[in-house]
């Protein structure tokens, strides 16, 4: 899903289609916050070139050790915006994606 804009910035991810047991305004509030990340290729930031390749499928909260866990899920279709010049994925990448 290759779904970029900046004008109107617009999700590819409606919270209503997500998975995962959290409630919708909890969905709503991830989906919120996913657009406003970043506008778009026209930002000139690291991961417009990335965020294009993530979808959001679920988001999730559960206890672990009696702290509340929130959990969402991404997939990615790798492209060669992950990649660095050896052709590995690059550490900013990396970074990029477990920052969302």
């Amino acid at each position: 899903m290759a779904l970029v804009s900046i004008l109107p910035r617009m999700s590819p991810h409606p919270a209503s289609s997500l998975g995962g047991n959290a409630d919708l305004a909890s969905k709503a509030r991830v989906v919120a916050w996913w657009d406003r990340y970043l506008a778009g290729p026209a930002s000139g930031q690291f991961g417009a070139n990335v965020k294009p390749h993530l979808k959001i499928v679920s988001v999730s909260v559960f206890t672990e050790h009696g702290c509340d866990v929130h959990e969402v899920v991404h997939e990615a279709t790798v492209s060669e915006a992950f990649l660095n010049c050896n052709g590995v994925m690059h550490g900013g990448c990396t970074a990029f994606i477990m920052d969302m």
